[in-house]
């Protein structure tokens, strides 16, 4: 099924194929657009904004804007400036005729794509609990910085048990002092110092695993294997995350010890005329910084592009052949 306002059949060729339609993709697809290069944007799955529900930091949205809208607009900005959206998932990503324009060949799930260069930003996905899939329950969440605001004065738990729980720990410090860690049924990951830190923070550590999360009123709801509930007004989860950099690394991408694709100051992988932007490189998990690399991975793109393809000043950008 083709979403509302997504273009249905994918080109026969572009000059800049995004790989990923969450806020690192459509600001790619926007500048690329604006740029004067065809620029088309695939996105089949769903995106970790879209269990997002609401942002406080995208200007100029003072109240806020969810993760659902922010990504209905970026489409309609994206479509609006000449780039095309389309619902459908790429498959794998191959090297074409080594000249441009079909430098690179796209498979979808409605034929295939050729493109001069690529831009992937094909983001994470969230570990989650033993308990199952927390995404959309109210009062979860999975980022402190983004929602550490709203937990202020409020008991508040974060599951999770190494450095980046005790890092989330550590920064929800700055909003509430009634906090506890819960290690769901696995082994304590932190060192001696951060055990101690804990200890003199007063936050109490509970080992338990947990095997059930609800939605009640005044919070969440856990139950542990013990047959315990507790109900906390707030839960994050911190349990680390998986980058879908499966298809940039066939290509060839070079990627970290934990998966996550290695680009310079540009966005640029380690192949050329491939670049990578989002939560998919490594980099801080926020909206505003994968928008902003976005942007800079299509800038670096359309640069290396004008060298060789050029484009005469007012022209349009061409159309896909056949």
């Amino acid at each position: 099924m083709v979403a509302a306002g997504v273009t249905d059949g994918p080109p026969q060729r572009v000059e800049i194929a995004v790989v990923g339609g969450g806020p690192a993709g459509l600001a790619a697809a926007v500048a690329g657009a604006r740029l004067n290069r065809r620029t088309a944007c695939f996105e089949a799955g769903v995106p970790r904004t879209s269990h997002a529900p609401r942002y406080f930091n995208v200007l100029p949205f003072p109240a806020g804007i969810s993760g659902p809208e922010l990504l209905e607009r970026g489409r309609e900005a994206a479509r609006r400036w000449g780039a095309e959206v389309h619902d459908a998932a790429v498959t794998a990503v191959r090297r074409g005729a080594p000249e441009v324009p079909d430098r690179f060949l796209l498979e979808t799930a409605t034929g295939p794509v050729g493109a001069a260069g690529v831009v992937f930003a094909t983001g994470i996905r969230d570990r989650q609990p033993a308990c199952g899939t927390l995404y959309d329950v109210p009062g979860v969440h999975f980022c402190p910085i983004c929602d550490g605001f709203e937990v202020r004065g409020l008991r508040t738990a974060v599951i999770g048990r190494d450095r980046d729980a005790f890092a989330a720990v550590e920064a929800l410090r700055d909003f509430t002092d009634d906090l506890t860690l819960l290690l769901d049924g696995g082994a304590s990951e932190l060192d001696s110092r951060e055990r101690a830190e804990l200890a003199a923070w007063r936050v109490a550590v509970r080992a338990e695993r947990l095997t059930a999360c609800r939605p009640v009123a005044g919070g969440v709801e856990l139950r542990t294997g013990d047959g315990a509930r507790d109900v906390w007004p707030h839960v994050f989860v911190v349990l680390g995350c998986t980058p879908n950099t499966a298809l940039a690394a066939s290509l060839g991408c070079a990627t970290d010890t934990r998966g996550f694709l290695r680009t310079d100051a540009a966005q640029a992988t380690s192949v050329p005329h491939v670049f990578a932007a989002g939560d998919c490189d490594g980099g801080p998990k926020q909206v505003t910084q994968a928008m902003a690399e976005g942007e800079m991975a299509a800038l670096g793109l359309a640069k290396l592009l004008r060298r060789e393809l050029g484009r005469a000043r007012g022209s349009p950008a061409p159309r896909a052949s056949g």
